[in-house]
């Protein structure tokens, strides 16, 4: 791992979204409760594994933090709508939970098998000229953009 400049501010967020999820937990019997720390779990490992690929000098370290960070990412839509649903009092049946659950599931399921086919990314390579530290640049391809 390697410092690197401004990423306090991102551990910083961590420590705001534990913080958050600390202070919400004892509503996580309600529907509301349950959808929101749902969302917050996924921005929490959005944040602290970005913490971990900006800190990673070498191209493989910063792939796998990457792909992990994409937990959080491609679930934390269907979390939104699952509190969106929550707040408004609306009740989705066990098979449209399952259904938006799908697309985020099958994104993970295409990532982590991408050096087979390649749908995600293609080529991705670390610029050292986009910022003052080791950036990783994705070559994303027709799956992410779908």
């Amino acid at each position: 791992m390697v410092y690197t400049p401004g990423l306090w501010l991102f551990l910083l967020a961590a420590l705001i979204t534990m913080g958050v999820i600390g202070f919400s937990w004892r509503y996580r019997q309600t529907d509301t409760g349950k959808a929101f720390l749902a969302l917050m779990a996924c921005g929490l490992v959005w944040v602290v594994f970005f913490c971990f690929e900006t800190a990673s000098p070498a191209l493989e370290g910063k792939l796998f933090w990457a792909k992990i960070q994409f937990l959080g990412i491609t679930f934390l839509p269907t979390a939104w709508v699952f509190l969106v649903l929550a707040l408004t009092g609306q009740k989705a049946a066990r098979s449209v939970k399952t259904a938006l659950l799908l697309l985020p599931a099958l994104t993970n399921l295409v990532i982590w098998t991408n050096p087979l086919h390649h749908w995600f990314y293609g080529t991705p390579t670390i610029s050292s000229t986009l910022a003052s530290f080791p950036v990783l640049v994705q070559d994303y391809q027709f799956w992410f953009y779908y």
